[in-house]
């Protein structure tokens, strides 16, 4: 009875530990948040014309935003960076426990002295992510914008997505 239960138990974590070994398809998991159409499944966030949220338009430089979002993105528990090019970025995010995989793709399209942010967030695995994806955007940025000009919460864009 004994060796049948912790066979069992072994059986579960395996399975469980399988989330964190599943490959991701680089070539599917890179894709520019401006270009996104809204998916069915509600496992995602999205910023961008066609999203829960606009684009978010910054009086700031590309290299600035770039550094800065890197950083912060990285300071989140368990992320990493997946594929990286000039302006668009795709993070990979895991769970605590089970290991599941949530993808992030930036892009920060330069606008002269100002960049315009879009963004994808969405579970690779699963077709419900419990709003963690758009708890995670917000944090960013929020961690972001909060020391430009005073302002603390990312809900104080404009519809335009323009920070004020």
């Amino acid at each position: 009875m004994v060796i049948m239960g912790a066979a069992a138990v072994f059986v579960v974590l395996g399975f469980l530990g399988l989330f964190r070994i599943l490959p991701i398809d680089l070539a599917r998991a890179q894709v520019n948040p401006a270009q996104v159409a809204a998916p069915a499944v509600p496992n995602y966030y999205l910023m961008s014309n066609q999203g829960q949220a606009p684009a978010l338009v910054l009086d700031l430089d590309h290299a600035t935003v770039k550094a800065n979002l890197d950083a912060i993105a990285l300071a989140t528990p368990r992320t990493k960076i997946l594929v990286k090019n000039d302006e668009l970025t795709t993070y990979l995010t895991r769970s605590a426990i089970f290991g599941f995989a949530d993808l992030t793709s930036v892009y920060i399209e330069p606008l002269g002295q100002r960049v315009r942010i879009f963004v994808f967030a969405r579970s690779a695995v699963g077709g419900y992510d419990f709003s963690v994806n758009k708890r995670r955007i917000q944090g960013w940025i929020n961690a972001l914008v909060g020391p430009l000009d005073g302002a603390t919460e990312f809900s104080q864009t404009n519809l335009d997505g323009t920070f004020r």
